[in-house]
Order: structure tokens, then sequence, then C-alpha cells
């Protein structure tokens, strides 16, 4: 069996190549799976740009409406903008739809607690086993669940990040940096621009239309950023971004064109926040042993 003829079934939701392993009957299923485990309530259910997202979305709202859940729709968003609405809006739980820095044939759904993080293991197994036997708590018709619609939840998105404790806002501002940002044609061009504005920055965007359809393949790793660290160069830019389709992935690049690599970047935020709060850095096991020396 190749790999297109696989689902990848995890703890935070399933992916697959659409039309192939991830067909509408599966994904019916897994939405249907976490609507009984999750025993109704308020569902945030946000996309990327993916071409495929709409058919996936208005799967996944049918089998959340037969579980009796009421869906709140905040479109087409960030990863962590979904993450986000769940906790402000009080929700018991989130899926999003991304297949995040897969290629364009991907989708997937992404399965988040009433905190907005994934679902642990024991809450995922059980979506995965409901999906794969059945057993669904499909409801009556009188109640079945409801859509509404949620627009704000980019600004919550925006307020909050301006809201940290460690970002001064007015320092950034009368900097006015001059930024270089490839959206990649995904969700990041329904958000950065109004960032950076609000920022101040003086920004130059590349593929930032969210059409999914994407001018690259969509990881942010070095040798997919040939464009952007020429359009730094060209623009006499103090820094360029590149994030994935979902905008969960950041990858940066140098004044002098350069991609710093994931290592000097998660280098680079730690030895920031350290300088502002001493105490316990928490990494996973595949990080460099620059944090170590940090």
């Amino acid at each position: 069996m190749s790999n297109e003829d696989k689902l990848m079934v995890s703890v935070s939701g399933i992916r697959g190549i659409v039309g192939k392993s991830l067909t509408p009957d599966v994904i019916l299923r897994f939405a249907q799976a976490y609507g009984t485990v999750i025993g109704g309530g308020t569902i945030v259910v946000g996309r990327d740009s993916r071409v495929s997202g709409e058919m996936v979305k208005h799967t996944v709202l049918s089998g959340l409406l037969a579980t009796g859940c009421d869906v709140i729709d905040i479109g087409l968003v960030p990863t962590p903008t979904v993450q986000i609405a769940v906790e402000t809006l009080k929700a018991n739980g989130g899926i999003i739809i991304t297949a995040s820095h897969n290629p364009i044939q991907w989708n997937a759904l992404k399965l988040l607690a009433s905190d907005g993080l994934f679902m642990d293991a024991e809450q995922g197994s059980k979506v995965a086993e409901i999906a794969e036997t059945g057993g669904f708590n499909l409801v009556a018709y009188n109640k079945l669940g409801s859509i509404s619609k949620y627009d704000n939840a980019i600004t919550d998105h925006i307020r909050a990040i301006e809201a940290l404790d460690f970002v001064d806002v007015e320092k950034i501002r009368n900097r006015k940096f001059r930024v270089v940002i490839d959206c990649c044609n995904g969700a990041g061009g329904t958000i950065l621009p109004e960032l950076c504005e609000r920022l101040g920055c003086e920004t130059v965007f590349l593929n930032e239309e969210p059409n999914g359809l994407f001018p690259r393949s969509p990881e942010p790793v070095p040798e997919n950023l040939g464009d952007l660290c020429e359009a730094v160069i060209k623009e006499k830019a103090d820094i360029g971004f590149a994030v994935d389709p979902d905008v969960d992935r950041l990858a940066i690049v140098s004044d002098r064109g350069e991609p710093l690599g994931e290592e000097y970047t998660l280098t680079l935020a730690a030895n920031f926040i350290l300088g502002k709060k001493n105490g316990t850095l928490v990494t996973n096991v595949s990080t460099t042993r620059a944090l170590d020396d940090l």
C-alpha cells in the first residue's frame, strides 16, 4: 500500500490525500466520532486556504450537527487562531481543517480539547476507535446542532499578541521595520497584513492571496525560500519571514538574505524570553544543544 492510500491517524487527528485516503466518508466518520466523544456542546471550526477546504468543512459540519454539536464557524484562519478562539469563546472543543506544511493534495482534521490544545492520547484514541467501529451518538431531528459565524477571531488573535507581556508594541512601531513576508498563498494572508500594519512595519508581501494555490513546496525550510531571500536583499529589508499554509510554522531570513534555520530561530527566541524572565525551559528531544549552552 502506497502512502497515498494510507490514512495517517494520530491522537491529534487524521490526514490524507483528498479523494484517496481522505474521502467524505472518512471525514464524516471522524467528525461524528469527535462529536460523540465531546458529547455535544459548542465546537469551533476553522480552516486554512487549501482548495479542498470547503468540501472538508461542509462534511465536518454535517458530522458535528448530527451529533448535536453547535458549530461556530470562524472561516479561513490560521491554526493558532482556532486554538485561541476555542479558549476565548469558551467552546467545548474545536476542529482545524488543515494539512499544515503537507503538499496541496493533502488535507487533515486537527482535533482540539476545550482548552484549545490538541486532544490527549486517551481522547484521541477514543475518537479513532469510534470512527473505526461506529457507535456514533446520532441525535433526533429536534436535537440537531446549529451553525453560527464569528467574524472577530483574527481580531481577537491580534489583540492577544499585542497584550503579551514581552511584546513592546510602541518600541516596534517606532523602529519602523522593513519586512518581507512569504505567505505561500495560505492563511497568513488573512492575519499578517493587519498585524504588520498595527505594528508599524513597512511590509512587502509575496504570495499573499489565500487561494490555496501554493507557489512552492509549502514547508518553510531553507531550500524553499529562494524567492524570499532574493526579495529581502532587493527590498533592503530588515528581516524576512515565511509561514506554512496554516501559519503554525515560521522561518526567518536575515537582512543578508540568509535563512536562519530552526535551530537558530528557537535559540534566539529562548534567549529573548530568558532575558526577560528566569525559569525552566521546556523543549522537545530533537532540539539543538545550543539551548543547553544558552
